[in-house]
């Protein structure tokens, strides 16, 4: 896979925060991850990195399906990409569900839990957005799929199962 091939909208993450910033628009950057310990009892359990790889795509696909047609996104690692979004935590939360049964609609990958967590666009300085890490608040629900919404510097809002 190229890098073109997990971009959306041209995949100019940064950019479009840093210009909805600017607009004062509401938004949120989706970053979106396989749980790392269901990936790894995956692996342990003998998932060949192909099929890993595969399975990966098959995400990625269902993911972009269910966002608006305004998203922009790319993959940033291995196993998780980022989104940004137009909205608020109250239009982008039932997103957020759709996402979840989007990915537990491919049957092969109900064992992976994934992580959302939303990061608000920090409209005073869209670095802030970046600097937001959910790492730790995320601890709380290792193991399970979860949605969080965060604020920059403020800390995770919610993190619930969905």
């Amino acid at each position: 896979m190229t890098d073109a091939q997990w971009t959306l909208n041209g995949g100019e993450v940064r950019r479009t925060v840093e210009a909805m910033a600017a607009a004062r628009q509401p938004g949120a950057v989706l970053r979106l991850e396989v749980e790392w310990d269901s990936l790894q009892r995956a692996r342990a359990a003998g998932l060949p990195q192909e099929r890993e790889t595969a399975l990966l795509r098959l995400a990625w696909d269902a993911v972009v399906a269910t966002l608006p047609p305004s998203a922009v996104g790319r993959r940033a690692t291995w196993s998780w990409s980022e989104f940004v979004l137009e909205g608020d935590q109250a239009t982008l939360a039932p997103l957020g569900r759709r996402v979840v049964a989007a990915l537990r609609s491919i049957e092969e990958r109900t064992t992976w839990c994934w992580h959302l967590v939303f990061t608000e666009v920090f409209t005073g300085d869209p670095e802030r957005t970046f600097c937001c890490d959910a790492g730790y608040d995320l601890q709380t629900v290792k193991g399970r799929t979860a949605i969080a919404w965060a604020r920059p510097y403020a800390g995770i809002e919610t993190a619930f199962q969905p």
